[in-house]
């Protein structure tokens, strides 16, 4: 899947991607991130379950042309 980091709180280490498909908002945390995240980025991503419900895993940075 991919979409955009709406919000991203650096000092919590969680935020909200927003799936281009579905317009759907998951949570993710920067555990599930290969990179430091910011908002706005373009990102890909895996739907799983988070602790407290479903959420964005394998969260990546899209690669941009």
């Amino acid at each position: 899947m991919s979409g955009i980091i709406l919000h991203y709180n650096q000092d919590r280490a969680y935020g909200f991607i927003l799936d281009d498909e579905t317009k759907r908002q998951y949570f993710f945390h920067v555990s599930d991130c290969n990179f430091l995240p910011a908002t706005a980025q373009r990102v890909n991503f895996e739907i799983g379950q988070g602790r407290k419900g479903v959420a964005a895993v394998n969260v990546t940075q899209a690669v941009t042309k």
